[in-house]
């Protein structure tokens, strides 16, 4: 193909698109009504567009005024914890001191037991007549001052071996 006939056709096309017949009134009438749907279309979609995001902006409003009311009742808990933690660690340390004064008290009592077991069994002013200093035999009173310084339930149980025995 050479250069003279490619103008031609170019031209001829050129010629062909300002020639072409425009549209009739019934082509734009359909083209006008066509445009005029969409646009109620879009209209529409717009309208339920923007009654979404009101619903979605009162959503939100409602969810940050919650969030508002958890931080605050969160704060108050925070709060209230730090406190039970500080009165825990006081009932700790209370406990800690009663555990070692009872520990105290526990030693003092076992030390009062042993020094109470050594206590000799027969009153210290009783003495073994057989064994005497003075040159005149005392009366024999020894027997009345062991039950006088034996306990109760000690003074019952030789009752009762001697009631058996007889």
């Amino acid at each position: 193909m050479n250069l003279s006939d490619k103008l031609k056709q170019n031209f001829s096309a050129f010629l062909a698109a300002f020639t072409a017949q425009s549209p009739g009134p019934q082509e734009l009438n359909a083209d006008l009504q066509t445009l005029i749907d969409e646009h109620q279309t879009l209209t529409a979609d717009h309208q339920s567009l923007a009654q979404e995001h009101t619903a979605l902006s009162t959503e939100l409003q409602a969810l940050r005024a919650d969030l508002q009311g958890l931080s605050t009742e969160h704060q108050a808990m925070t709060a209230s914890f730090e406190t039970l933690n500080t009165e825990h660690q006081a009932l700790i340390n209370q406990h800690d001191a009663l555990s070692t004064e009872h520990q105290a008290i526990l030693l003092e009592l076992d030390t009062e037991r042993s020094r109470s077991a050594a206590r000799p069994s027969i009153p210290l002013n009783v003495t073994d007549p057989a064994i005497s200093l003075s040159g005149t035999p005392d009366k024999d009173e020894t027997g009345k001052q062991i039950l006088a310084s034996m306990p109760k339930d000690m003074k019952r149980k030789l009752a009762s071996n001697i009631k058996s025995s007889e």
